[in-house]
């Protein structure tokens, strides 16, 4: 319910049922995503202190690499958003990371043109990305960031 009214945008009744899902759900995969939906209502809304809570909690709740992927790389987006763009950074890395474990790769498979994934592809593009916003720039390592992207398809 909280789900559908997210995507329906009453975010009184999602903030409502999402809530009463962290608490009330025992499987630690729907409080990961009740945290998940909640960050980005707060995001919506504009309360990033909020929204930068709600997404730590996941951390705790993920159960396997793919959802720790997910869960940094939303974390990254989050302090993107609010211009802490080290925090950025450091975060859609160890997205990868846990995106990499999660397909049992490399980033040398990556740069091989063996890895296939789409959305790894865009933790990719998004670093390149934020590095763009950084004052001194870095053109050697958005290249690199680029150029991954662009092999993962």
């Amino acid at each position: 319910m909280g789900i559908a009214s997210y995507y329906t945008s009453d975010y009184y009744m999602a903030k409502t049922c999402l809530k009463a899902t962290i608490v009330l759900e025992e499987d630690k995969n729907r409080q990961f995503y009740a945290c998940f939906f909640l960050s980005h209502i707060y995001k919506q809304l504009c309360n990033n202190e909020k929204a930068c809570r709600y997404l730590a909690q996941p951390f705790v709740l993920c159960k396997n690499n793919y959802h720790k992927s997910i869960a940094y790389h939303q974390h990254a987006r989050v302090a993107d958003t609010i211009g802490e763009l080290d925090g950025a950074i450091e975060s859609f890395k160890i997205s990868i990371a846990h995106f990499l474990q999660h397909l049992s790769h490399t980033e040398a498979d990556v740069m091989a043109g063996v890895v296939k994934n789409e959305e790894l592809g865009n933790i990719y593009f998004n670093v390149a990305i934020t590095l763009c916003k950084f004052k001194n720039k870095d053109w050697d390592m958005i290249d690199k960031y680029k150029k991954m992207s662009a092999l993962c398809g």
